[in-house]
């Protein structure tokens, strides 16, 4: 969900480290080397999406979410889930501590996911950089902040293999992006590929509460609309 970025190309990338597998119907990511018994994962979370549902839209974020233990629960804690909930009529508040989920919570998300991922939605990241206290002393708790390719401080940006995973899905139509970060990144490491000149590309407005330029309605409707207009 591996190499130096620094190519706008879209010539096939050395993904050593984060092959997709299915895993049930839900695509996971594995990284090997690693403990996947480690509760604070640098494991990324792969693509989530169900392989009996022909996806048509891909929601791309900028930066990846670690693997937990039970991968029913990957990306819990996105406030994503806030805006897809509304859409879906299935309220869900993001859980940014998978440890300390109710079982109430754990199971309305499942169904928040398994709506989502019916209506032919799916979700991944542009890159698999996994930012955490753990591994980014400097990062805020909680906060998941992007690094730039002039930025010595974090490890270089590592691109999730996206051009596979639409080849692999010739059904998907449309990648949507959570807001002019992921977007920007994508357009740097993607930029001229020809996987990508068939498909409609759209900015959302962040999901995160700290956008607060516009309403929560607001983001609740540029979504939805552009999720239709992509014939979902």
């Amino acid at each position: 969900y591996d190499r130096h970025l620094g190519s706008g190309s879209m010539s096939k990338p050395n993904v050593k480290n984060n092959d997709y597998s299915t895993n049930g119907d839900t695509t996971v990511a594995l990284e090997e080397g690693k403990n996947e018994t480690n509760i604070a994962s640098l494991i990324p979370c792969g693509p989530l999406l169900d392989e009996k549902s022909p996806p048509k839209v891909l929601i791309l974020g900028h930066t990846a979410s670690g693997k937990p233990l039970d991968e029913s629960l990957s990306y819990c804690e996105r406030s994503m889930w806030t805006i897809l909930g509304k859409i879906f009529n299935i309220p869900f508040s993001p859980v940014k501590n998978v440890e300390k989920i109710t079982p109430p919570e754990s199971d309305n998300y499942r169904a928040l996911v398994k709506t989502t991922l019916e209506h032919g939605i799916c979700m991944w990241d542009v890159l698999s950089n996994v930012h955490s206290k753990q591994t980014h002393n400097k990062l805020r708790t909680g906060k998941r902040k992007a690094t730039t390719s002039n930025d010595t401080t974090f490890e270089p940006p590592k691109p999730n293999d996206i051009q596979s995973l639409i080849q692999k899905y010739q059904s998907l139509s449309t990648i949507c992006f959570i807001g002019a970060k992921a977007y920007k990144e994508f357009q740097t490491l993607f930029k001229g590929s020809e996987e990508m000149q068939t498909l409609e590309l759209c900015v959302l407005p962040s999901s995160s509460p700290a956008n607060c330029r516009i309403s929560l309605d607001e983001k609740v409707k540029q979504w939805q609309d552009a999720i239709l207009k992509a014939g979902v």
